[in-house]
């Protein structure tokens, strides 16, 4: 098998393995843009590129210049600095030196380095640029639909191999930038709230929420195609080869010979069972994308909680303190660490801050409903069907239970029954309602009707406003 190394030059990624790599490559980018902008030809002369050189160094800065060897330049002058960065890459196999009729000298890139340099401006293109994404699900359940006349086996299948392929390699650069917005955001510790919240909610929404991942769950969601796209592909494998083999051989152009004929059986049965497998394993690989997406902005929002608190988490630094004390048997100054003040009462408050307030709950132990979730379900099924939850209804309800009064408790309306419950759950559902003739209050205490611990609340009679 031939190996990358045996078509270009061993030299050519030598210039990227140094510490002035960075302005190699934007030297190499601005020859590279020098040679294919305004359709110039594919050579210059050999002093058209050293000026070339000479009036990009004096518009650019580079402060890490070497040669070949390794020995700064940067003291050099613009002319000597061009001629070194020219002769280091011809060495590397980056540009080719000709002389042609009339003693006229010229360089030009060679046919691996406008290759290499056309993939990297792509790929630096593409890191800011919004994910491209077609419906490549769609694109390959089209092509399978109506393939039943296997004449054209070979550019069917080879349509429909060509967009397996661009599928899973857009799905893997999907995770791949996802995965990389969420080491950026760890990385980062210069990041305001302002920054954090303008990555996600545009930078990220449109690279790969808009144009690739909302796409993917919905329109081109592999939920609506994969089905079939499996089981033409498994009739095609075990029921129909031979006769698609058929079809294939009569669209070459030339009879094969035996040999060519066992090649194109064996990799035509490779290709089709790479498909399926990869086909079969596409619901994981979207769930770990979709895990990802969710991973993302849960970090996001973690961060900008983080980067928003105003509290000093000063954890671990008492502690260090008091166990320092208790291991040095004296009392060192630690001053300028942290403060200890004498006091009789040491509490939680005095030895540490906390970044987020949240209210310490007493655990209580539910006690088990005398019903079950089921029937629960059922019966709100019920009501459901015989139009007892809706708006309307839930709106008598409250009047007839408030009556001349402006508020109630939820405790006091009374609950005999299943139906009780799934009315005053229904009557806090649709509080938020403007046509509602009540509003809702929430309080931090519970209470117990038919077994089931419920949240307390107090329903108040909307004023009537002219």
């Amino acid at each position: 098998m031939k190996n990358l190394f045996d078509v270009i030059n061993p030299k050519m990624f030598s210039v990227f393995a140094r510490d002035d790599r960075r302005s190699n490559y934007e030297i190499l980018s601005m020859i590279y843009r020098l040679y294919t902008r305004d359709g110039l030809s594919d050579t210059l002369d050999k002093d058209d590129i050293h000026f070339a050189l000479m009036r990009y160094f004096q518009t650019h800065v580079f402060d890490d210049l070497e040669d070949e060897n390794g020995i700064s330049i940067n003291n050099a002058s613009i002319r000597e600095k061009a001629r070194i960065k020219v002769r280091q890459f011809k060495k590397a196999g980056w540009l080719e030196e000709d002389n042609t009729e009339g003693f006229r000298t010229t360089i030009g890139l060679n046919d691996c380095a406008l290759a290499m340099l056309e993939l990297f401006d792509e790929m630096v293109d593409r890191f800011d640029r919004p994910l491209e994404y077609s419906g490549y699900f769609y694109t390959i359940y089209s092509l399978l639909l109506d393939f039943n006349d296997y004449k054209q086996s070979k550019a069917r299948l080879e349509q429909v191999f060509t967009n397996t392929r661009y599928l899973f390699n857009g799905l893997q650069g999907l995770n791949s930038s996802i995965k990389r917005f969420i080491q950026q955001l760890m990385d980062d510790n210069q990041s305001t709230p302002e920054v954090v919240l303008h990555n996600l909610l545009v930078k990220y929404r449109e690279q790969v929420l808009v144009t690739v991942f909302n796409n993917l769950k919905s329109k081109d969601s592999p939920d609506r195609y994969v089905s079939f796209i499996l089981d033409k592909l498994r009739k095609i494998r075990y029921e129909d080869f031979d006769v698609m083999f058929e079809g294939y051989l009569a669209s070459l152009n030339e009879v094969p010979l035996p040999d060519r004929e066992l090649a194109l059986k064996e990799e035509l049965i490779e290709k089709l069972d790479d498909t399926i497998d990869r086909f079969m394993a596409v619901d994981g690989f979207v769930n770990a994308i979709d895990a990802k997406n969710t991973k993302y902005h849960d970090a996001a929002l973690s961060k900008i909680k983080f980067l928003m608190n105003n509290g000093r988490d000063i954890t671990g630094l008492v502690d260090n303190a008091l166990k320092s004390l208790k291991s040095e048997g004296r009392v060192p100054d630690y001053g300028e660490v942290i403060p200890i003040y004498c006091q009789e009462t040491l509490d939680e408050e005095s030895l540490y801050v906390k970044p987020f307030n949240r209210k310490k709950v007493d655990a209580t132990p539910a006690s088990k409903p005398v019903v079950s979730l089921e029937e629960l379900q059922r019966h709100a099924a019920v009501l459901f069907r015989d139009d007892k939850l809706s708006k309307e209804e839930m709106n008598r309800f409250v009047k007839k239970a408030l009556g001349h009064k402006k508020s109630i408790e939820a405790w006091e309306i009374p609950t005999n029954n299943l139906d009780d419950i799934i009315r005053l759950l229904m009557v806090q559902l649709y509080s938020g309602y403007d046509d509602m003739c009540y509003s809702v209050v929430f309080e931090e205490k519970t209470y117990t009707a038919c077994g089931y611990i419920l949240n307390a609340f107090t329903i108040n009679k909307k004023e009537v406003t002219a």
